[in-house]
């Protein structure tokens, strides 16, 4: 009784926010804000009486029984009663949840956190803890990633299911964090991240200064503090209750997942600072551009969420491309003065009475991932014609079983899938031609627990910049931080639950070449063909996509002095200049493209060989057909380096390209 008490009083102040928010329906003439505010009020009135709260009690039920005349007024009277008796809660002992992570280190710790008015817990395993959080009430966690039975990222998960749970402080304690991990959406929660952590003392420091904050904000946050709007579990709560009114209504909602895609560059480029006042602002512009009934929250560090009651996916789509032209109209400036060119993503699913929560929600996502790697602000929803994704997956598993669970995950998506048992033929098959984005592994693959596979592809230049996920039994703390420093991005315990997983996997490939510096700003392209209309015709495609800046070369000899000059990331290359031409300036960029200085793309004619054996160039990153189509050009250049659109910032000044086009008229008269 007394726990329950406690969590029924910690809650008033989320209640008065859930009142206030249905006043505002109220005022804006939205019938069903009184249905729900009846609806709430009777929610509180009998534990408010069982409790000891005469004054909630007496003031609910005269909400309950208020005629429609005098219920805004009774409802008002109402919050400053919950606010009131908030205020003047009993101080209880602040409860500290400390999970996983070595003994001796969380027993120092334990000892500088503990006081008088403090309790402080221990859970070793992902299931005290859960445990643990439903019986007490917690105000300030302490987590270690590398559980002996699930991933950490379990306990983020449901912390963020549950309104009352979704702001409690989290720091994140972890051997090895990869940005990856980081990135994922649930670490929107999380407000420290502590490697290797040796002094107990800062820790407990970081601790003490969040829990003064804790106690006063925990009862009444359901909003997101950096942009004020509903946090991740106040706007899944808002969808179970949109799908319950599907079922009574037969009425339709949508739900849409909405990414600001510079997000991650401008995180590396400028700070995390820099980045949140970008989401700040996009979150300004998406609340004045929505309805009032729309219902919008950050849903990630770069993603919201929005619920459009009473629409299909096109209502739903027609209201999102709206705010993006709304966005258009902001300008948006770096901390360096650079002008910021931000565009959006979205994915939009139709929620019904036979919709569940998680089913959606997986749904969204799957189409922002394939609105992310289509063009600059695409909006994908079921109505729209989806491209089979262009990226490929391997999966080096000896687990036959987990395997084909896999494999099936990947294909009913569209992706195209190899499964190798053996890791000869794994490294065999990744050294070929084909580019693989996304790699997964086992610790069972060979003896040495897969780390010689994961080394072994990490040193083929094709795949250094491949996404690679090893999967860890659980336990195998060892196996899983080792993989992070040999160049893993992601790890997953098994047993997988398919949701979560095929999120996280789209986040990866979502992300592009995870370790290209590139991505995120111009790519310097020098364009080399002794066809003067291809290069011109090169030259404008490029700079109309944007994001490229453009160098042209009309000879082999020309390049050879150009590309120490401009440095440059791409070389687009005509396989056939004369006299060998193109094989001998493969070989002075040798070193660059050994180096991964410079990738390598040939222009080539259809059905013609190449005029060079490929294995004593260096290597090529892939091939374009002549002639090539100008509008896509920039597209296929980007899917051949695995760079995904959303990531190119801004085009390339024009003068830049009016001066190379007068350099190859010059050269050409010249010649004349």
């Amino acid at each position: 009784m007394d726990d329950a008490r406690k969590w029924f009083q910690q809650a008033l102040g989320a209640r008065a926010d859930a009142f206030e928010a249905q006043l505002a329906t109220l005022r804006e003439g939205d019938e069903e804000g009184e249905a729900a505010i009846r609806h709430l009020a009777r929610v509180i009135l009998t534990p408010s009486g069982s409790y000891g709260f005469p004054m909630i009690y007496t003031a609910a039920k005269t909400v309950v029984d208020s005629a429609p005349d005098s219920l805004k007024k009774a409802t008002e009277a109402l919050v400053r009663t919950l606010r009131t008796e908030s205020a003047r809660a009993k101080r209880w002992a602040q409860t500290i949840l400390i999970i996983g992570g070595d003994e001796a280190f969380n027993g120092d710790l334990l000892r500088e956190l503990s006081t008088a008015n403090r309790e402080v817990l221990r859970a070793h395993t992902a299931a005290e803890a859960l445990h643990i959080l439903s019986e007490r009430v917690v105000v300030s966690i302490v987590l270690n990633l590398f559980l002996p039975d699930q991933d950490g990222r379990a306990i983020l998960a449901r912390l963020q299911e549950n309104p009352l749970t979704a702001s409690i402080p989290v720091m994140i304690l972890g051997r090895r964090v990869e940005d990856s991990v980081k990135e994922d959406s649930l670490f929107s929660q999380i407000e420290e991240v502590m490697e290797n952590p040796t002094d107990p003392g800062e820790v407990a420091k970081w601790v003490n200064s969040r829990l003064r904050r804790a106690r006063e904000s925990l009862p009444e946050a359901r909003r997101d503090p950096l942009t004020g709007l509903l946090n991740r579990a106040s706007l899944r709560e808002a969808c179970e209750r949109s799908v319950e009114q599907c079922k009574a209504s037969r009425e339709p909602a949508a739900f849409c997942l909405l990414a600001v895609n510079q997000v991650r560059q401008i995180i590396n480029t400028y700070g995390a600072q820099a980045a949140e006042e970008v989401v700040r602002r996009v979150a300004g512009v998406l609340s004045r551009t929505l309805r009032a009934s729309d219902t919008l929250g950050r849903w990630g560090v770069s993603e919201f969420g929005i619920l459009f009651p009473g629409e299909d996916q096109f209502g739903a789509s027609q209201a999102i491309r709206k705010a993006m032209e709304s966005l258009k109209q902001e300008s948006f400036t770096a901390p360096d003065g650079e002008p910021l060119a931000l565009t959006l993503s979205a994915g939009v699913v139709v929620l019904s009475g036979e919709s569940t929560v998680e089913s959606a929600m997986d749904g969204a996502d799957r189409f922002l991932f394939y609105a992310q790697s289509a063009e600059e602000n695409a909006v994908v929803s079921s109505a729209t014609d989806l491209p089979k994704p262009v990226e490929q997956i391997l999966l080096i598993l000896k687990d036959a079983t987990i395997a084909r669970v896999l494999k099936r995950l990947f294909q009913q998506e569209g992706f195209e899938v190899t499964h190798l048992s053996d890791a000869a033929a794994a490294i065999e098959a990744a050294s070929g031609d084909r580019t693989f984005h996304l790699i997964l592994t086992d610790e069972k693959i060979s003896d040495q627990g897969g780390m010689d596979v994961l080394q072994e592809i990490r040193r083929l230049p094709r795949h250094t910049r491949a996404a690679v996920v090893m999967l860890v039994s659980p336990g195998s703390v060892d196996v899983a931080v080792r993989a992070l420093e040999l160049g893993a991005n992601d790890y997953v315990m098994t047993p997988i639950a398919p949701i979560p997983f095929m999120a996280r996997m789209r986040r990866l490939l979502s992300r592009g070449t995870v370790l290209d510096t590139r991505a995120g700003r111009i790519l310097r392209v020098l364009v080399v063909d002794a066809d003067r209309r291809v290069l011109l015709l090169a030259a404008s495609a490029l700079h109309q996509h944007g994001g490229f800046e453009v160098f042209l070369a009309a000879d082999a000899q020309d390049a050879s002095h150009r590309i120490p000059e401009v440095s440059p990331d791409l070389l687009l290359l005509v396989a056939d200049l004369p006299e060998g031409q193109s094989a001998a300036l493969l070989q002075r960029v040798r070193e660059r493209v050994e180096a991964e200085e410079t990738d390598v793309i040939l222009l080539v004619e259809p059905g013609k060989p190449l005029p060079f054996d490929r294995s004593t160039v260096p290597r090529i990153a892939g091939q374009i057909q002549k002639p090539f189509n100008a509008r896509e050009l920039g597209g296929e250049i980007l899917k051949i380096l695995s760079l995904p659109p959303s990531l190119v910032p801004r085009h390339a000044a024009g003068d830049h390209l009016n001066r190379e086009i007068q350099r190859i008229a010059q050269a050409g008269r010249a010649q004349a």
